[in-house]
Order: C-alpha cells, then sequence, then structure tokens
C-alpha cells in the first residue's frame, strides 16, 4: 500500500538524495561545497539548518574532509563563507 502524500517526508528523500551526491563529488577527486552539489541537481533541502549535519556526518564517516573556505557564489548567500570539501581518500 503506498503512502499518502501528506504522510511522505521529503526530509528523508531529500537526505538520500544529499548523500548520494555528496559521495560522487566526493570520487570526483575535486573541492566542492553545497552550491556545487545543487548544480549538479541537487535540490535544497527542505530546511536549509540541512547542510552542516550532512557534512558533519560525512566527514565523521570519513567520505570527506575539509580543504578550506571561500566566499559563496550562492547568491543568497551574499558571498558569506563556507567550508571546501573533498573526498577523504583524495
Amino acid at each position: 500500500m503506498a503512502k499518502s502524500a501528506v504522510l511522505e517526508d521529503p526530509t528523508v528523500d531529500w537526505i538520500t538524495q544529499a548523500l548520494a551526491a555528496l559521495e560522487t563529488a566526493a570520487l570526483t577527486g575535486k573541492p566542492f561545497d553545497a552550491h556545487t552539489l545543487t548544480l549538479g541537481g541537487l535540490p535544497n533541502p527542505p530546511h536549509p539548518a540541512m547542510w552542516g549535519p550532512l557534512f558533519k556526518e560525512a566527514a565523521r564517516a570519513k567520505i570527506i574532509r575539509k580543504v578550506g573556505v571561500h566566499e559563496s557564489e550562492r547568491p543568497s548567500r551574499s558571498r558569506g563563507l563556507c567550508r571546501v570539501w573533498m573526498g577523504a581518500s583524495a
């Protein structure tokens, strides 16, 4: 039996998509940030505060590692600083 649209949790679906996008970016060996993931097709999260825990858990799992910070290219961030990541094996 399918779930009603009202009962579906968009947060779970976004987390699944985000982890896949993050792992794909990590395998490229190139630096990336959250905006890079959205440019690659990942939709923005249901809540903007979901970015931090996503990257934190991926770093704890040794999927990614911090390599620096830069000014965000995301228009809504007004050039605020954001972390830059790479795959942990890169």
